[in-house]
């Protein structure tokens, strides 16, 4: 098909390895650490410390990463989508048409631009003919 690759995967990666981190660090400040800023608040943080168990134990720490590192990763790959493919395209030109009405109601249409790189006149038309469509519009900019 001729798709080329993105950089789709590796913005969903570094949206992962944020949300990893995210979750990591949130949970050693909330569990575990204790700061002393400037001694204007005495202690910053939650140190409590429950049936003996350890104050850093990543274990306990993996389902909240999880959860963020998921979370983080699908929001990633939605926006990178959106954003990649120029979505939400309110406007066309092509809707300015009158031929293309109903284009939002119950048609199916496909548009191809004549600037696109490889277009080619005489394979378009034949491609669009074997599809065996209502009609084919061609319309000028």
């Amino acid at each position: 098909m001729g798709i080329n690759y993105t950089i789709l995967p590796i913005l969903v990666f570094f949206g992962g390895i944020t949300g990893a981190s995210i979750g990591l660090i949130l949970q050693v400040f909330t569990n575990s650490l204790e700061l002393d800023i400037w001694a204007i608040v005495p202690v910053v943080g939650y140190q409590f410390e429950v049936s003996g168990k350890p104050l850093l134990s990543l274990p306990a720490f993996v389902p909240v990463m999880f959860e963020l590192t998921m979370l983080l990763s699908a929001g990633t790959t939605v926006m990178g989508m959106f954003l990649l493919n120029k979505l939400p395209c309110f406007y066309h030109p092509v809707l300015k048409s009158t031929q293309m009405k109903r284009v939002t109601d119950d048609r199916f249409y496909l548009v191809i631009e004549s600037r696109d790189p490889k277009f080619v006149r005489p394979r378009t038309e034949e491609l669009l003919e074997s599809l065996k469509p209502d009609k084919i519009i061609e319309l000028e900019a």
